[in-house]
């Protein structure tokens, strides 16, 4: 068995230093250096005087030595809070209308009288305290992970069976929203909407895949008012498999995205796939598309400024950081960064254009697929879309963190936190909004998709896309 692994991390040599270290926006590019944790302070003797020593004394098995306070500082629990004061301090930038310094002050006085006399205070109790203390931020950008997520980037070289799901009821059963391509289950034939009742026997929530092994998994499902059975068998997960991918549907391109992340890379790979396949339905003649973005949480931000602008030549926006001022300009896959000092109005750095390779550009008509569950860099890519007049976007309003970016660091305990780094502008200064409210409002059914095997959201945009000039 493979011990699950992390991708190696890379500056975005293509991008520049500064975009690597400061953008992102709902998965990082960057972790910070262990060397920028806040340091465990040395603890040194009171008095340097001789000792006498003293024949060592047996104590009764029940009687527990006292525990100095000061030793709770070196606990699990102070450990993860420490790094989370450290993080938000330095880097949260939100738009939090709360006062982080004495929010965190607050806080870390609770903390004190919680793990008050328990030098083995755990990870579990600042976790309920951090929690709290996010919560009181209200900012959907700024959030805590836990160790069951695998930290930043999740568990890889794993075997998975290649669909995402939210539970359905009270029965434990499972719906699907999303299937993975080149998946276990898209090789099965699931589809979204599909209601998973058992899996080898088990409700979906009580089930548990091995993952370091192939598993072939008998799956009850309904359909349609129908009960299929069908085999899905676990495949090796490669970060391919939450790349986009492309279908023919009604003679319209359907282009899924269900996420701009790239799991490895420098932060292009998921818009240089777009690109390519926007040349694929090219080549097969295709005049009229749907992006659907639907359940997309985000990712980076060059992956979805880029693969917008194979539909929006010339376009950009500003994140306004403690830093500086960042300004992007994308041209025709050209992308350049400049620096502006907020203070003295001054450009401080400028990264000349770097060109996305196998830039292409889709000058025809073009719908978008949204829902609720469409977040951070997904609702920038609809942003844009629907902000330059390029096409409708259709579905539901989005989840609401449109307007900041997200830097990811690791914590102690294989924790970690997303930190709002700063805040997203277009070009004339003007603030992005929160949340995307689609150009017509129609309901992302999973039940209705289950229950009639139809997706009147997709019907929708298809149709929308036929009638569109171009």
């Amino acid at each position: 068995m493979k011990s699950p692994m992390k991708p190696a991390l890379k500056s975005n040599l293509k991008i520049g230093f500064f975009l690597s270290l400061l953008l992102s926006s709902e998965l990082g590019l960057s972790q910070a250096s262990p060397a920028t944790a806040p340091a465990i302070p040395e603890v040194k003797p009171v008095d340097s005087k001789p000792v006498e020593t003293k024949p060592t004394e047996t104590k009764p098995a029940d009687v527990k030595p006292k525990i100095k306070k000061s030793d709770v500082r070196f606990s699990d629990a102070y450990t993860l809070f420490r790094r989370v004061d450290y993080y938000l301090t330095e880097y949260y930038r939100g738009p939090s209308s709360v006062a982080v310094q004495p929010l965190l002050d607050d806080y870390r006085s609770k903390l004190a009288k919680t793990c008050d006399g328990h030098a083995k205070c755990e990870y579990g109790t600042a976790e309920k305290l951090v929690r709290q203390l996010i919560g009181t931020l209200n900012d959907g950008h700024t959030y805590l992970m836990s160790p069951e997520k695998g930290g930043i980037f999740g568990n890889f070289w794993q075997y998975k069976l290649g669909y995402q799901a939210e539970p359905y009821g009270t029965t434990g059963a499972m719906i699907l929203t999303s299937v993975k391509r080149e998946s276990g289950a898209e090789a099965a034939g699931l589809r979204r909407g599909d209601l998973i009742l058992k899996m080898n026997g088990r409700t979906p929530k009580g089930f548990k895949l091995e993952q370091d092994q192939p598993q072939k998994v008998t799956v009850l499902l309904r359909r349609a008012g129908h009960y299929l059975e069908r085999t899905v068998t676990s495949r090796l997960w490669r970060p391919q498999n939450n790349w986009p991918s492309l279908k023919r549907v009604q003679g319209v391109a359907v282009l899924r995205v269900p996420s701009f992340y790239d799991e490895e890379g420098d932060g292009t790979q998921i818009a240089g796939e777009i690109h390519r396949l926007i040349r694929q339905a090219q080549n097969q003649k295709i005049s009229r598309m749907v992006v659907d973005v639907r359940d997309n949480g985000g990712g980076n931000l060059t992956n979805c400024l880029l693969a917008a602008n194979a539909f929006i030549p010339q376009m950009g926006y500003k994140l306004r950081h403690s830093l500086a001022d960042l300004g992007f300009v994308i041209k025709e896959g050209a992308f350049s960064m400049q620096g502006l000092r907020p203070l003295e109005g001054q450009n401080f750095f400028e990264m000349p254009p770097q060109k996305l390779e196998g830039y292409t550009r889709w000058n025809k008509p073009v719908t978008v697929l949204v829902n609720k569950n469409t977040a951070s860099c997904g609702e920038n890519f609809a942003y844009f879309i629907q902000h330059y007049q390029r096409g409708l976007v259709i579905g539901e309003s989005t989840y609401g963190v449109a307007n900041s970016a997200t830097r990811f660091f690791d914590l102690a305990g294989n924790y970690a936190m997303g930190v709002t780094i700063g805040q997203l502008h277009n070009l004339d200064g003007s603030p992005l909004p929160h949340l995307i409210t689609p150009d017509l409002a129609i309901k992302d059914d999973l039940e209705q998709i289950n229950q009639t095997g139809r997706d009147t959201l997709l019907e929708r945009g298809i149709l929308e896309v036929k009638q569109a000039r171009g």
